[in-house]
């Protein structure tokens, strides 16, 4: 085995473990981001093969963005969330059928687009993370 191959595989490993150390260490809100940002990767990563023209690793990525997705739609709350969850609803459908389209003609700008949405979402998430974390940390109980 090659010292790259082996890297790879220790450079994985550790992602592995960092992830796991997150995503045990996580709050709902503090998961939402890791998710959204983990279908951002995922996109990119699609983006990145269509230039490449590795056609099975956009196909894998674009999949995994949409699984991502559907996991954030499922997990909508519409008892608890007011007019924020039909909207997201909306938005997380939109997002995985431009994803479709993205994967089925290999047009990164509609990737694009997906990634501009989630990362305009992403940064509510975190500035609710934030705000999360700094009730934590005077002692203020969740809402």
């Amino acid at each position: 085995m090659g010292i790259n191959r082996q890297l790879q595989q220790f450079q994985r490993a550790y992602q592995d473990d960092v992830l796991q150390t997150k995503v045990l260490g996580a709050s709902p809100v503090e998961l939402i981001v890791l998710l959204y940002e983990g279908a951002i990767e995922a996109l990119e990563q699609a983006q990145k093969a269509i230039g490449d023209g590795n056609i099975p690793l956009k196909g894998k990525m674009v999949n995994k963005a949409s699984d991502i997705i559907e996991g954030l739609r499922a997990a909508l709350d519409f008892e608890r969330g007011g007019d924020l969850s039909p909207r997201l609803n909306e938005l997380y459908v939109f997002a995985n059928q431009q994803i479709s389209l993205g994967h089925i003609t290999n047009d990164a700008s509609v990737l694009q687009q997906v990634i501009d949405l989630l990362r305009e979402l992403l940064s509510g998430w975190q500035q609710l993370a934030r705000d999360e974390s700094a009730r934590r940390g005077q002692g203020i109980p969740h809402a």
